[in-house]
């Protein structure tokens, strides 16, 4: 997976951000990598205030994100989708994904033009060989 700030998930507040850098978390993959089990993300919210479950929600956008070819505009519209893990986009039948994606682009005036079939094809692909990191299941 490719670290990205942690800036780059939809829904990560400054106020989050500030935090998650006082424990030494500033990158997507320091996320996965430190909040992967439930334990860990109690630990985390114990030293930062934050909720379990949004610890557990940005984990699993965090690993969505590392998916080649993934951008932020894409990750967002997969959120509005629902397809909000490795576990989901694993479960999607590509060509319904990407129909979903361009309608739901096209309602919201967004521009998905780099993104092609193939290009949704290979990330359910990555999704069914890289689901178990975040359980699709786990609880926060």
């Amino acid at each position: 997976m490719d670290a990205l700030p942690l800036s780059d998930l939809p829904c990560m507040s400054a106020q989050y951000l500030e935090r998650l850098r006082d424990i030494e978390i500033v990158t997507t993959d320091e996320l996965v990598r430190q909040s992967g089990e439930p334990d860990q993300r109690r630990m985390i919210s114990l030293l930062t205030g934050i909720k379990p479950h949004m610890i557990l929600r940005w984990a699993r956008q965090a690993e969505l994100a590392g998916v080649a070819g993934m951008d932020t505009r894409s990750l967002s519209l997969l959120e509005s989708l629902g397809v909000d893990s490795l576990g989901e986009l694993a479960r999607c039948r590509p060509e319904i994904l990407y129909q979903e994606l361009r309608s739901l682009a096209d309602h919201e005036g967004v521009s998905l033009d780099a993104v092609a079939e193939s290009d949704v094809a290979g990330w359910v692909a990555e999704g069914v060989r890289r689901c178990t990191t975040i359980h699709a299941c786990g609880t926060a």
